[in-house]
């Protein structure tokens, strides 16, 4: 799956870096499923993997995400992807 979404966003990305989806993670958020346990999942991993100083404005904005995809969204899945890199201090969130 993951190679799936390097192949789309490669040509989207400006510096063709894909590294950051080598140590993240996926998560698919579906209308008919289960959508706040994939939410507590989303929330944990932040929780583990990001300085605290950091949580508020992520959980914001998926928490953003989240709310787009299932209530205005036309779609019935969509997938938000977290990486962070510890060393460079960098968050992605796509």
């Amino acid at each position: 799956m993951i190679g799936e979404v390097k192949r789309l966003f490669h040509r989207y990305l400006k510096d063709k870096s894909l590294d950051f989806f080598e140590d993240g993670r996926l998560f698919s958020l579906k209308k008919e499923g289960d959508m706040e346990k994939e939410l507590e999942n989303i929330f944990s991993f932040t929780k583990e993997n990001l300085p605290s100083q950091m949580l508020n404005p992520i959980f914001y904005l998926l928490g953003e995400l989240s709310d787009n995809i299932n209530q205005h969204s036309s779609f019935s899945e969509g997938f938000i992807f977290l990486s962070v890199d510890n060393s460079s201090k960098r968050v992605s969130i796509v």
